[in-house]
């Protein structure tokens, strides 16, 4: 068969898309022209696309050039970088070699401008191109928007819903700290947690990502803020995480074993290696509080509606914390959990007041009674 160029293999394509009868044809004498054009497209292994598009075009544009002689033109060089005019001469000596259709569509020119560091004086070049290449962003350099809701330790108080910019690679602890400075909080108050619905599926120690975050596993998963007691941050069991952290990190460089039970840990070599080094979610440091201190979750259940037929409907918030010592009796973790809910029952909905509490003596006798 005759060999046909690549602008009228091209065109034979452009006509059989537009105007062919048949809903697929083989582009066969394309496939030769391009091949021809350059060795690497010849057989049927996969090639990059960007270079391909730029041989495509290069190639029509040579089959296309209008300069069938070409003169020879001496390259030159400006010496002023603030002469927008000096981009003329460069262009019409690249006209002169190279009129076609596409250089008229998709070529231009790029400014080069290099100062000597010796006679400090500038040497300006134009350069022309017809594809541009561009690297895609990097995927842990992209800001993202990271979404969460703040629940107040205070049940009265409204649940809001709030938002950062975060990096794809930025741990939990930076995180953190961005959501300390816009809420105005200490970034060791509050747990940040993974709640599906209602309950907390997972609490995010300071060493996990954002792409942990985002993983399938939990994209049904909301993140959710929860502020530890405020009354409990400024007893002596509360010292911070940052300080645990490094207390711990300088006794297991003499060898000391500081935390007895390995869930408290981080450095714990079991834990490591299952956690790919990031540590553990359930404990992180205890939340800065000392080991005697333990944290339970709580679920509060509310009714809010009857139905005509004695039906129910219950109103769930976001799961609570609460924090208590291990040695606590029975009676002191329910005053806890008493004082926890104290607002959601003295709270009245439709009027949006909210009636006089009461001490923790007059609770204490309540229990008793």
């Amino acid at each position: 068969a005759e060999y046909m160029g690549m602008a009228a293999s091209f065109a034979k394509i452009v006509k059989q898309l537009w105007y062919g009868g048949s809903s697929s044809f083989t582009p066969s004498e394309f496939k030769k022209a391009i091949g021809l054009a350059r060795q690497n497209f010849k057989g049927y292994s996969q090639e990059d696309s960007q270079e391909f598009i730029s041989c495509v075009l290069d190639t029509l544009h040579e089959d296309l050039n209008r300069v069938t002689k070409k003169p020879y033109i001496e390259s030159t060089s400006g010496c002023d970088p603030n002469d927008d005019s000096i981009n003329i001469p460069y262009w019409n000596n690249y006209l002169a070699r190279n009129q076609s259709i596409i250089v008229d569509l998709m070529h231009g020119q790029f400014k080069s401008t290099i100062l000597c560091n010796s006679c400090h004086k500038y040497s300006v070049t134009f350069e022309p191109y017809c594809v541009i290449p561009l690297s895609l962003p990097n995927e842990e350099l992209r800001q993202k928007v990271f979404n969460f809701s703040f629940a107040p330790y205070n049940l009265a108080e409204t649940i809001m819903n709030c938002s950062i910019n975060v990096l794809n690679n930025e741990t939990v602890g930076s995180i953190r700290k961005k959501i300390s400075t816009l809420l105005g909080i200490h970034e060791d108050s509050f747990l940040l947690g993974l709640s599906e619905k209602v309950l907390i599926e997972k609490l995010l120690c300071r060493k996990r990502t954002v792409k942990y975050i985002n993983s399938p596993s939990f994209r049904y998963c909301k993140v959710i803020v929860l502020p530890i007691d405020p009354s409990i941050l400024t007893s002596q069991d509360f010292v911070g995480v940052a300080k645990k952290e490094k207390d711990s990190a300088i006794s297991l460089e003499k060898g000391k074993k500081v935390i007895e039970d390995e869930k408290h840990s981080h450095y714990d070599s079991t834990t490591k290696k299952k956690d790919g080094g990031e540590g553990t979610d359930d404990e992180d440091f205890n939340d800065g509080f000392s080991d005697d201190i333990i944290r339970i979750p709580i679920l509060i259940r509310r009714i809010y509606k009857k139905e005509f037929y004695g039906t129910s409907k219950e109103q769930i918030t976001w799961t609570r914390f609460i924090h208590i010592s291990r040695k606590a009796n029975l009676k002191q973790l329910h005053l806890k959990v008493f004082s926890l809910i104290e607002p959601l029952a003295l709270y009245d909905g439709k009027k949006g007041t909210r009636s006089e509490g009461v001490s923790g003596l007059e609770m204490e006798k309540i229990y008793e009674d």
